[in-house]
């Protein structure tokens, strides 16, 4: 075999060895589509970014709050949205600190003291009612590498039938990519109408300041990722409040069949003051 024949014999190895990459390069892109395909069906959407729910605008002023309780003769101060300081006497700390862990608020310290306990401890606090223990197990799902979409789904609403709003804020954000894999104008708007109801369920629960900022956080999605023409006009937001009542009184039915009674949607002049509400 003469140089030549070498040399042609090497090109077209390289170019066999060259084909053989393509084609794996195309398997495997074709299998993670699969796999994909698969928690689409599985899901009906496949969530871009699972945001831990509960992610609270005000967590300094959460923390600040409970710790507050354990000096119960100092006054509080903490900072609220607008960037005032705000004092609480220690009954006023003391009764918001409460109302926002009812709401689902938890401190770093709540937290970490939870996170401690293994999974079936978690699991079995949660199904007395622990409402801590529920949000601690929606928070350990979500940091696993495959989150379990389903469990996460139960135990938030289990935290929302409890009382928690920060638990709806959850189920709105692992919504909120639906609108992107809805197929038609039609199941585009009935998404958004569906996650903004949701949202809107927060107000209705008494926590304004958390439905606010979900609102906007949801419109900036859509306009910035998906539709930069979509806008909640008074003819849809007839329909997300109608909805809203929907998913509202569904879980009222829910929370009264377990004997729990009412939600109490109250919004304590304490957290009015502490975080600039109004009335």
């Amino acid at each position: 075999m003469n140089q030549f024949d070498i040399k042609t014999e090497f090109q077209s190895l390289k170019s066999i060895i060259k084909n053989l990459l393509i084609i794996l390069t195309v398997y495997l892109v074709f299998k993670a589509l699969l796999v994909l395909y698969v928690q689409y069906k599985e899901h009906k959407s496949i969530p871009l970014q699972i945001v831990q729910p509960a992610t609270i605008t005000h967590v300094d002023a959460v923390d600040n709050l409970q710790r507050s309780t354990q000096e119960p003769t100092a006054t509080t101060s903490i900072v609220n949205a607008d960037d005032q300081t705000v004092t609480l006497a220690p009954a006023e700390a003391r009764e918001a600190s409460d109302w926002l862990t009812f709401k689902g608020y938890l401190s770093l310290d709540q937290r970490r003291y939870y996170e401690s306990y293994d999974e079936k401890t978690l699991v079995a606090l949660a199904n007395n009612g622990d409402l801590i223990a529920i949000l601690g197990l929606v928070d350990r799902y979500l940091k696993m590498p495959n989150v379990p979409v389903d469990k996460v789904i139960f135990y938030l609403n289990e935290a929302t039938i409890r009382g928690s709003t920060t638990a709806i804020e959850g189920l709105a954000i692992l919504s909120s990519n639906n609108y992107q894999s809805a197929d038609s104008p039609e199941d585009k708007q009935n998404s958004a109408i569906e996650n903004l109801a949701l949202i809107k369920t927060m107000a209705l629960r008494g926590d304004q300041m958390l439905s606010n900022n979900a609102t906007e956080r949801y419109i900036t999605q859509v306009t910035q990722m998906y539709d930069n023409s979509f806008r909640v006009t008074p003819e849809l937001q007839i329909k997300i409040d109608r909805r809203a009542q929907e998913i509202y009184d569904d879980f009222q039915s829910k929370r009264r069949d377990r004997g729990l009674g009412d939600f109490d949607n109250s919004v304590l002049d304490s957290v009015k003051k502490a975080f600039n509400l109004k009335n």
